[in-house]
C-alpha cells in the first residue's frame, strides 16, 4: 500500500563513497576500548585496509570476512562494511555475541590475516534475537524462551521515528513495519546524491543506524522490508521505475522491470545489497525480520514462476549468510498472496494485505485461519484499512476497523495483532493509540508456546432471560485447550462500515455462550474491558466437557480469559 506525498528525508550528511585507489598495505584491527560486550549487545570493530578499488561496497573488490570464535566452539563468519568517518574511508564489523564468555577473531582479505583479537561478553538480562519457537510453530520467541507477541502497526516512513516509537511504547506496541524505499531509507537508487547502481547512501545507512538505536531504547522490533513494487512499476498507481538505477535508462541492465528477476547481474547486486545489510544491521535483535517485497505482485508484470526462483534462491543466499538467522517473509497486494511462494520453506512466516472490507474483524479470521492451516508457520497481517486510497477519517473517526482488525487477528491464531497502515494521517493526529493497551496487557501472561492452542469450541449462544426467536447479535474469536480459553467476544452490528451508515448500535443483554472441550472443574474468568483495560472477575463451571459462560450486556465487545483454577 502507498500513497503519495511529502516526506521528509534523512537530516544525517550524505556520504558519497570516493572512487580512487589506496596503496596496498597492512590489514589490521582498531580493537573497541571496551573489553567486554554485554551478551546481545553490539560489538563494534574498526578495520583499516588499504587496498585498490573503485567500489568499495562490492566484494569481487574487497572481501573483508572476519571471523568469530564463541566459547561454545560455534564459528561465525561475517563481512565487515565499508563507511566514512570524516570523509575517510573505513572498514567496520558488528556482531552480536549470544553466550557469555571469551570471544576471539580475526580479519583476512585475499592471504592478509591480521593476528587475533578478544573480547568477554558478560552477562545480561537481554532476552536475545527473536526467533520461530520450536514449540508452536504459530508464534515467536526471544533467545531467552520468552515468548513474543507482535503487537503494533505500520510506520512505513517518517521524518521522526524517535516520536513514533515513543508514543508505541508509551501504548505498549512493540512491533512496527519499515519500508528501504527511496524517499525513506533505501540504499541505492538514482538521482540526487546516491552514488550510482551497485554503491550505497551511506546517510541513508547512518540513518537506519538511529533507527535501530531508538527502536532499542523503546522496545520496538522491525519487519525491514527491501523492496517495494513501485521501483518495478511503469503505470499508476504510484509508479517509480524511472528512477529506479537497474533500468537501461538510468545506466542499468533492465529492459522491462520484470527483468530483476531474471538478470544475472541485477541479481548478483542484489545479493551484494544483502550482504551489506548483513554485515551492517545484522548484530541488532529490533530486526524482527527481512520482508523482500512489499506487494511483488503489482510490480509492471509479475510472472509468477520467475518470483518464486527469485524468492528462493535469495533466501536461501541470505540465510547463508546471515548467521543470526532472522525469519524471512515477503508480501503482496492480492490477500491470497501467492501460495507458490508461501509455500516455500524459505519464506518464514505469511502475510495478508486487505483494504476496503465492511467487516474487518471477519475477514481478518478468515485469512488469518485460512493461512495458518495451509502453510503452518507464523501469520502476520501486514497491512489492513478501511480504504486503500487514504485513511478516511471520515468514515471511522474512532478506530473502529482498527480496534476489531488487531483483537480479530491476536483471537484468530496470528503471531501478533493485525497491522493498521494509516500512521501519519490517523493514528497519529487522531491519537488513536488508546486502542493498544488493554490487548497489549491481555497477552502479556499467555503462554503462547506452549498452550497447544487450538479455535475454541464455541456452541450455542442463548440470551439468560430474554426469550425471543431472534439469536443474540454475537460472534466469538477465540483459543483454547483443555483447561484455557480466552475469547473475543463481538456485538456484530460494531463494524467501522455499520457505524459509518449510522446503522443503530443495540446492546447485547446478558447470554449464556456455550464453550466445549475444556476439562471438568471450577474456572476463574476476567472480563476485560477492551477500551480500558478494566478486569473484572467471576467463575464458572464446566460439567461434561461443557462451560456455560455468562456474558455481560455487551455494546461493543469484550475480551475473555477462562482458566481451570489451580
Amino acid at each position: 500500500m502507498l500513497t503519495l506525498g511529502t516526506t521528509g528525508l534523512s537530516t544525517a550528511s550524505t556520504f558519497i563513497p570516493r572512487l580512487s585507489f589506496g596503496a596496498a598495505g597492512k590489514l589490521k584491527i582498531t580493537e573497541p576500548e571496551a573489553k567486554s560486550i554485554l551478551q546481545c549487545g553490539k560489538f563494534e570493530a574498526r578495520i583499516d585496509a588499504d587496498t585498490q578499488y573503485t567500489n568499495p561496497f562490492d566484494p569481487g573488490e574487497v572481501d573483508i570476512q572476519v571471523h568469530f570464535l564463541a566459547p561454545t566452539g560455534e564459528r561465525h563468519v561475517l563481512p565487515a562494511f565499508y563507511d566514512e568517518e570524516d570523509g575517510q574511508p573505513v572498514w567496520k564489523v558488528r556482531y552480536a555475541p549470544t553466550s557469555p564468555g571469551n570471544y576471539s577473531y580475526y580479519a583476512a582479505l585475499g592471504d592478509q590475516r591480521t593476528e587475533k583479537c578478544a573480547f568477554e561478553c558478560v552477562p545480561s538480562d537481554r532476552d536475545g534475537f527473536i526467533r520461530l519457537s520450536p514449540h508452536d510453530y504459530r508464534y515467536f520467541q526471544f533467545d531467552s524462551g520468552k515468548p513474543y507477541f507482535a503487537v503494533g502497526h505500520n510506520v512505513c516512513w517518517a521524518e521522526d521515528y524517535e516520536h513514533y516509537f515513543r508514543r508505541m511504547a508509551e501504548h505498549g506496541e512493540n512491533f512496527t513495519r519499515i519500508w528501504m524505499i527511496h524517499w525513506n531509507v533505501a540504499l541505492e537508487w538514482s538521482g540526487g546524491d546516491y552514488p550510482g547502481l551497485g554503491r550505497y547512501h551511506l546517510g541513508k545507512a547512518n540513518w537506519i543506524d538511529k533507527i535501530l538505536e531508538s527502536a532499542e531504547k523503546y522496545g520496538i522490533y522491525i519487519m525491514l522490508c527491501l523492496e517495494s513494487f513501485n521501483t518495478l512499476r511503469i503505470r499508476r498507481p504510484y509508479p517509480a521505475y524511472e528512477g529506479n538505477p537497474y533500468a537501461r535508462e538510468n545506466g542499468g541492465m533492465l529492459e522491462k522491470p520484470e527483468q530483476f528477476f531474471t538478470d544475472a547481474e541485477a541479481r548478483r547486486l542484489f545479493k551484494q545489497r544483502l550482504r551489506y545489510l548483513v554485515a551492517r544491521y545484522t548484530y541488532s535483535p529490533n530486526i524482527l525480520c527481512w520482508e523482500f517485497w512489499n506487494e511483488v505482485d503489482i510490480i509492471e508484470r509479475y510472472v509468477r514462476d520467475e518470483a518464486v526462483a527469485w524468492h528462493r534462491e535469495m533466501a536461501r543466499y541470505l540465510r547463508q549468510i546471515d548467521p543470526v538467522e532472522h525469519p524471512i517473509t515477503t508480501s503482496f497486494a492480492n490477500t491470497a498472496g501467492d501460495d507458490a511462494i508461501w509455500q516455500l520453506p524459505e519464506m518464514e512466516i505469511s502475510q495478508n494485505h486487505q483494504y476496503g472490507s465492511r467487516d474487518i474483524a471477519e475477514s481478518v479470521r478468515h485469512w488469518t485461519r485460512r493461512n495458518i492451516s495451509e502453510f503452518e508457520k507464523p501469520h502476520i497481517f501486514g497491512e489492513f484499512g478501511t480504504d486503500s486510497s487514504g485513511p478516511r477519517a471520515d468514515k471511522d473517526p474512532d478506530g473502529i476497523g482498527l480496534h476489531n482488525g488487531i483483537w480479530a487477528a491476536t483471537l484468530s491464531g496470528s503471531a501478533g495483532t493485525a497491522m493498521l497502515w494509516w500512521w501519519d494521517n490517523y493514528i497519529d493526529p487522531k491519537d488513536l493509540y488508546y486502542h493498544f493497551p488493554p490487548l497489549s496487557r491481555f497477552v502479556e501472561d499467555v503462554d503462547w508456546l506452549n498452550s497447544d492452542f487450538r479455535d475454541a469450541g464455541i456452541g450455542t449462544i442463548d440470551y439468560v432471560n430474554y426469550q425471543t426467536e431472534e439469536r443474540p447479535s454475537l460472534r466469538v474469536f477465540g483459543l483454547q485447550n483443555d483447561r484455557e480459553a480466552l475469547l473475543w467476544i463481538q456485538n456484530t452490528q460494531h463494524t467501522w462500515y455499520q457505524m459509518f451508515q449510522k446503522m443503530p448500535l443495540k446492546p447485547v443483554l446478558p447470554t449464556y455462550i456455550e464453550i466445549k472441550g475444556l476439562q471438568d472443574g471450577t474456572y476463574n474468568v476476567e472480563w476485560w474491558d477492551t477500551y480500558k483495560t478494566k478486569v473484572e472477575r467471576a467463575d464458572a463451571t464446566c460439567t461434561d466437557g461443557l462451560l456455560r459462560l455468562e456474558t455481560p450486556e455487551i455494546e461493543t465487545d469484550v475480551a475473555c480469559k477462562i482458566r481451570l483454577s489451580s
